[in-house]
């Protein structure tokens, strides 16, 4: 990857473009685009500056029960 594809991924990416529409725009794969921005800190941000929150499940998508979390265990 060139030194100029490197720049113009990070700044598509600071503009909020998603792996996939960076890698059609610029003839590559979303793997690559994906690594590189991983491996260079180009995580999406929300419009208050952070990481995208976790989606935390409030209950069962089928009943609607009461879902109770063990800490120490995946979701």
């Amino acid at each position: 990857m060139t030194e100029e594809q490197e720049k113009r991924i990070t700044d598509l990416r600071n503009a909020g473009l998603g792996y996939t529409t960076i890698a059609n725009r610029m003839d590559l794969t979303r793997i690559e685009v994906r690594a590189f921005c991983k491996s260079h800190g180009l995580i999406r941000k929300t419009s208050l500056g952070s990481e995208k929150p976790k989606t935390v499940l409030d209950g069962c998508k089928t009943c609607g029960k009461k879902l109770k979390h063990t800490n120490g265990k995946k979701i």
